[in-house]
């Protein structure tokens, strides 16, 4: 139970929508359906601080998480994913002159975007990451150490001109201590740069992305939550805009010379959650409607994407645990099942043969709508495809 505001620790809320018995660590895969159908699953009850506008999980406990290594959130095995985290990463390295600097990573994954900052230009780097798997390609990179652990105070490291986490902020019980571990490991030099990703809120509330509502995410940050939480932990933020469709936040921040604190407003943010409950609802039984309609008429349903939106759907939307085809690109999915629901996770290529008619395709990230489009044209397999 969280009773105040993980970013200005207020302990005004707006209760804004709940989800009840939803896995607790969608992103991690089961071996078999067995022990997917019995993942620990866990209520959600979404808030917004009537503060700083910060959406946050009440009813969030620590204490049922565990991150391993089946935890699995790579998204690179898209082209059009690598391309954003490539474009990412030679912005900073250009636009902040951090050419044979060392850069760290809190909650690094595998390493791919450290290694892309020094394929730009970066001379050394330093990744912390529980799921780490020293068998990935990064392993021989002789530039990067990536230690299978968290980052805490007290790491020995060297200090680096660019700290960033990615995906990370919004799944801690203090995001604020999460920054400043950020801020405290930048060179004394003056020109370090903390960069921070982190889902975007206001993206969720505008555009009915409920698909991205997981346990695991303590915290949904709108910008204004984002901007007052890097003034508390001592940042001057130099850029702060949506990325990747304006489903993610990217924020560019220096150690701020003075302490500032500004209240925001708030009241249009306030207006917009008090309707996501209502959405939720919405979305949920038009899909389950859809579900009927489709298996009524004898049509066989894919879903596409078997990461944390994907697998938000299987488990709240009435009847998505009959979807028979669960597909993703990724080959660390591939024979592994889904969390609350139990389906195999396939690769687009056993749709082929398996697939007697017409297939109707559930498409969870708009993104990747041209990409998955190909696929199916080049498998040959006549579908309709259908964004959420």
């Amino acid at each position: 139970m969280i009773a105040t505001c993980p970013v200005c620790a207020s302990p005004d809320a707006m209760d804004v929508a709940r989800l009840e018995a939803i896995p607790v660590l969608c992103n991690s895969l089961w071996p078999d359906r067995q022990s997917a159908l019995k993942a620990d699953r866990a209520g959600m009850r979404l808030v917004m601080c009537a503060n700083c506008s910060h959406l946050f999980n009440a009813d969030f406990d620590p204490g049922i998480l565990a991150y391993d290594g089946r935890y699995d959130t790579t998204l690179t095995h898209s082209a059009i994913f690598s391309s954003y985290v490539e474009e990412t990463a030679m912005r900073l390295v250009r636009s902040y002159d951090l050419v044979n600097c060392h850069v760290l990573e809190m909650g690094c994954g595998q390493g791919y975007f450290l290694e892309r900052l020094i394929n730009h230009g970066a001379a050394t780097g330093t990744g912390f990451d529980p799921s780490y798997r020293a068998d990935t390609s990064v392993a021989d990179n002789p530039s990067l150490k990536i230690h299978s652990r968290y980052f805490s105070a007290g790491q020995s490291s060297p200090t680096a001109d660019l700290a960033c986490s990615r995906h990370v902020l919004e799944h801690l019980e203090s995001p604020l201590d999460g920054l400043e571990l950020l801020r405290a490991s930048l060179s004394p030099s003056g020109r370090g740069l903390v960069y921070a990703e982190v889902p975007n809120g206001l993206w969720t509330l505008e555009m009915g992305g409920v698909w991205d509502l997981i346990y695991e995410h303590v915290s949904y940050f709108t910008p204004t939550s984002l901007q007052y939480l890097a003034q508390r932990a001592g940042l001057d933020v130099i850029k702060l805009e949506p990325v990747f469709g304006s489903q993610f936040l990217g924020m560019d921040a220096r150690i701020a010379e003075d302490a500032r604190s500004e209240t925001p407003s708030i009241d249009e943010l306030l207006n917009k959650a008090s309707d996501l409950g209502e959405t939720i609802t919405d979305l949920r039984r038009g899909w389950a409607e859809r579900i009927v309609k489709w298996r009524s008429v004898g049509r066989d349903i894919a879903l596409w994407g078997a990461g944390s939106k994907g697998v938000t759907f299987l488990n709240i939307v009435d009847g998505a645990d009959i979807i028979e085809h669960v597909v993703d690109i990724s080959p660390t999915k591939f024979g592994r099942y889904v969390p609350g629901t139990g389906q195999e996770i396939i690769p687009p290529s056993r749709l082929v043969g398996s697939v007697t008619g017409p297939l109707e395709v559930i498409c969870m990230n708009p993104n990747y709508q041209k990409e998955i489009a190909a696929e199916l044209a080049d498998l040959g397999v006549d579908a309709t495809l259908h964004l959420v």
